[in-house]
C-alpha cells in the first residue's frame, strides 16, 4: 500500500503545471503555503511543489512563503496579512482542524462530541460537507475550500476593526487522506477548481438521498462545458477564466425544484478582470452558473419551465446552435443561453454583459 501511495503522489507531482488559475498567485509577495510540521514526505513534497508552481521559491522578500502550521500559529497575527494555501488534513495540519465546514464521522467524532448528522453510522467511515453533502465513507475523497484567513478575523476583531480589514483568504488544499488530498491538488492546480469536493464514483447516486442529487456531482474537465481558453474583450480591457467552483446541495435541490429535472453537473464559472480576486468567486460577480442536463431535450424542459415559473415568456426555439434569450427580472437585465444539454445563466456586471453576448458562440469547445 505505502509504495503504491508513493507512486500516486509522484503521479500527482508530475501532473503540475503553470494552469491559468494561478496566474494571481505566481510571485506574489501576500501568498504564503502552509504545511503541517509533522506532516508525511509526501504531503510536504505537494507544498514544496507548489511553492514552486506558483513561483514564491523566486521571491527576493525578508519573508518565508511556505512555512509550517505551527510557525503560523505562532506568528498568526502576523500572516494575518497575507492569504494562505492550507495543504493537509485534519490528522496533519493543524489549521486544517479550524475547517469545521468539514467533518469525518467516526467513533473519534463521537467522543470529541463533535455535533454530525444524527443518522450517520458510527461504525463506518463518513464524510459530511454543509456545502457537498453526506457520503457514507469518507476514503478517497479531496476538497478545495476557500475562505477568509482566520487569522485576518481573528486581528481585526481584537482590534476592534483598526487593522487587516482587507479580505485576505485561505485556501484549503485537503482531503480525507493522503488519496483524496492529491485528488485536491490536481483538481486545484491543474483542472481551475477554486472550491469543491472530488467524490469517488461509487459514492454517487440520484435521488436516493438529499445529499446525493445528481450522477456525476464530482469534479469535471470543466472543458466539457466551455472552453477554458476563453476571454471576453473589451478596449483594452479583458475578462479571463479563473476557474470553477462546484454547485453546493443547495443548487442542485434549487434546480430540481424549480425545473423538475435533474442536473447531472452544476459549476460557478469565474471571470476576472485586471484586479486581483483571491478570495473566492467575489460575491458571485462576473460569474456565469452552468447547469449540465442529461441531453437536450431535457435542458429544453428545464429551460421551459423556468420560463414558466419565473415569467420570463421566452420565444423558445429548440436549435443546435447557441440561443440566446433576454430576461428581465426587475429592473435587472440578464441572460440565459442553452448549449445542447447545459444551460448557462450570466451574471455579468453591466459593462461586460453585452461583450459576453456578442462573444457567446465562442465559449463552447469545437
Amino acid at each position: 500500500m505505502k509504495i503504491y501511495l508513493s507512486i500516486l503522489l509522484l503521479f500527482f507531482i508530475k501532473l503540475s503545471t503553470h494552469a491559468d488559475l494561478l496566474q494571481d498567485y505566481k510571485g506574489n509577495k501576500l501568498v504564503v503555503i502552509v504545511y503541517g510540521q509533522n506532516a508525511p514526505e509526501k504531503e510536504q513534497a505537494l507544498a514544496k511543489d507548489l511553492h514552486k508552481v506558483l513561483e514564491l521559491d523566486k521571491l527576493t522578500d525578508l519573508y518565508d512563503h511556505i512555512i509550517t502550521d505551527e510557525y503560523a500559529i505562532k506568528h498568526q497575527f502576523f500572516y494575518s496579512a497575507f492569504h494562505l494555501i492550507v495543504i493537509g488534513t485534519a490528522e496533519s495540519n493543524l489549521l486544517c482542524i479550524n475547517n469545521a465546514e468539514v467533518q469525518l464521522a467516526d467513533l473519534r467524532a463521537k467522543e470529541q462530541q463533535v455535533k454530525i448528522l444524527p443518522n450517520l453510522n458510527l461504525q463506518k467511515d463518513g464524510f459530511y460537507s454543509a456545502y457537498f453533502g453526506f457520503y457514507p465513507e469518507s476514503k478517497g475523497i479531496g476538497f478545495v475550500k476557500r475562505a477568509i484567513n482566520p487569522f485576518t478575523l481573528q486581528s481585526f476583531n481584537i482590534s476592534d476593526g483598526k487593522i487587516n480589514a482587507s479580505p485576505y483568504s485561505v485556501t484549503y488544499i485537503s482531503g480525507t487522506d493522503i488519496t483524496g488530498l492529491g485528488k485536491a491538488y490536481v483538481n486545484f492546480v491543474d483542472k481551475k477548481m477554486l472550491q469543491g469536493a472530488d467524490i469517488p464514483t461509487e459514492f454517487l447516486g440520484e435521488g436516493n438521498s438529499r445529499f446525493r442529487l445528481s450522477k456525476l456531482s464530482q469534479n469535471i474537465e470543466i472543458k466539457n462545458i466551455i472552453d477554458s481558453n476563453f476571454n471576453i474583450k473589451q478596449g483594452d480591457d479583458t475578462l479571463e477564466f479563473k476557474g470553477w467552483v462546484q454547485g453546493t446541495v443547495g443548487d442542485f435541490g434549487g434546480v430540481k425544484q424549480l425545473t423538475g429535472e435533474s442536473a447531472e453537473q452544476i459549476v460557478h464559472l469565474k471571470f476576472s478582470g485586471k484586479a486581483m480576486q483571491l478570495l473566492t468567486y467575489d460575491e458571485q460577480v462576473n460569474t456565469v452558473l452552468a447547469i449540465k442536463f442529461k441531453d437536450s431535450a431535457t435542458a429544453f424542459k428545464a429551460l421551459s419551465q423556468i420560463s414558466q415559473k419565473r415569467g420570463l415568456f421566452l420565444k423558445l426555439k429548440e436549435s443546435s446552435e447557441p440561443a440566446v434569450y433576454p430576461c428581465t427580472n426587475g429592473e435587472q437585465n440578464w441572460y440565459i443561453i442553452q448549449n445542447g444539454a447545459t444551460l448557462l445563466i450570466e451574471n455579468f456586471s453591466e459593462t461586460w454583459k453585452e461583450p459576453f453576448i456578442k462573444q457567446v458562440k465562442e465559449l463552447f469547445p469545437k
